[in-house]
């Protein structure tokens, strides 16, 4: 599954227990088109993340316990040759203005 197409689902999913109008799990991953255990696997995600997330079968739904929102972003950047070149273990090199030197 690609990024893109991850992050959109899991946007629907926070839409959906927002609203609690999920359904059961069974309906609910078949509305994301993932199985049942895929989508244990995403609210535990979600949960390990500090959500708080219950199911109510008086509701029939998944919901937020505490109310909480959930904020998702990121950001793509296209990199050149030269940018690439001062990325050292995810960080930009002149991040940190100071250098660091070895001697024998």
């Amino acid at each position: 599954m690609n990024f893109r197409k991850y992050i959109e689902r899991i946007k629907h999913l926070d839409y959906l227990i927002g609203k609690e109008a999920t359904g059961t799990p069974v309906e609910l991953a078949q509305r994301l088109e993932i199985s049942r255990s895929q989508l244990y696997n995403i609210l535990d995600y979600l949960r390990d993340e500090g959500l708080t997330i219950d199911f109510s079968r008086k509701r029939n739904s998944f919901y937020y316990a505490d109310k909480a929102k959930l904020k998702i972003e990121f950001s793509l950047k296209v990199l050149r040759d030269d940018d690439s070149q001062n990325i050292v273990g995810g960080f930009y090199k002149n991040y940190f203005p100071i250098q660091f030197y070895w001697t024998e």
